[in-house]
């Protein structure tokens, strides 16, 4: 006789216990499955006498099994792993039943008793299957892939959210962080229109808006000025014989003969030839020499050289003002 019951028995680890019971007969090893799940989900078959041992074969109210031997690469139970008895026969009827008067009452029960077990078997199986109505066009394979497929997308939405949840989290921090600044700020609507309306009309740094015209007049800017020269031949025909000129400019100057000009560019020049900045000009005899010498603002000329009165005329340039 078979009880009702059900052929498998489940436990969860603890850290301490080795022994597992087991509630249902069997004849040998052979029909006991043992199935390890550890603390990843991953599952591993149990080896008899190698990972476990079992107490006893052929008793009608089970045994228990030891677990782990010491030949076993697993060790106690975890509170995450899980281990797995379950009841495991070949789907048969081996006994054969002769013509004869005399009925072995025996043999039929474990006939039925075997059936029985049998049925316990995939009764549990199909508890753990999945199911669909007899009214579902869909099948349990495709419910199942249907399934899996849904859990993959659940997952990557899942992961989606808790990256965006991130950065939205830290923007959050930022705007906590940041907030008594932003209150700080007075933002004056008017004021940012007009001034995005004047840098529309300003240039770019490549110059890319401004026209051909545009970039002409710009380049003549940095031209002399012929038409507002200035005469300082006399500033440097007299004492102390120099010039310091209001803006940047040039002075193109006239050397005749064997004249000698010795010219130094710098604000702090002195009145000889030491000058850090010098320009000499020797003319030959019978020769006239034309110079032209770039100057800047406020940084004095000074004529070292002697000056017999030929014209020295500084030409401001055409983009300067004058202070």
């Amino acid at each position: 006789m078979i009880y009702d019951i059900t052929p498998v028995n489940n436990y969860t680890g603890n850290n301490s216990t080795t022994t597992f019971e087991f509630n249902f007969y069997i004849e040998n090893e052979e029909q006991l499955k043992v199935t390890l799940c550890n603390n990843q989900n991953i599952q591993y078959t149990l080896q008899n006498g190698i990972d476990y041992s079992i107490n006893e074969l052929k008793n009608k109210n089970g045994s228990y099994i030891t677990f782990p031997l010491s030949t076993s690469e697993h060790n106690i139970l975890s509170e995450n792993e899980k281990i797995s008895l379950e009841l495991t026969l070949p789907i048969s009827q081996e006994t054969q039943y002769n013509n004869s008067s005399l009925l072995n009452l025996e043999a039929l029960e474990y006939s039925f008793d075997y059936l029985t077990r049998l049925i316990q078997i995939l009764s549990r199986k199909q508890e753990l299957s999945i199911k669909v109505s007899e009214f579902s066009n869909v099948t349990p394979e495709e419910l199942y892939n249907e399934l899996n497929s849904s859990k993959i997308f659940v997952n990557e939405a899942a992961e989606d959210i808790n990256k965006k949840y991130s950065e939205l989290n830290s923007i959050y921090e930022d705007i906590i962080k940041y907030n008594d600044k932003f209150n700080q700020i007075d933002v004056n609507t008017s004021e940012i229109s007009a001034l995005n309306t004047n840098l529309n009309n300003k240039l770019d740094k490549n110059l890319s808006n401004v026209s051909l015209s545009g970039k002409e007049e710009i380049t003549n800017l940095c031209l002399p000025d012929y038409n507002s020269g200035i005469d300082i031949t006399s500033n440097l025909k007299t004492p102390p014989y120099s010039y310091t000129p209001p803006v940047n400019g040039i002075i193109r100057f006239l050397a005749r003969g064997d004249v000698e000009w010795i010219i130094a560019n710098s604000a702090s020049a002195t009145n000889d030839n030491s000058a850090n900045i010098l320009v000499n000009i020797n003319g030959m005899a019978g020769v006239n020499i034309s110079t032209m010498l770039q100057v800047e603002k406020n940084k004095t000329i000074y004529d070292i050289g002697a000056h017999d009165g030929t014209p020295a005329i500084f030409y401001p340039l055409k983009g300067v003002e004058n202070d």
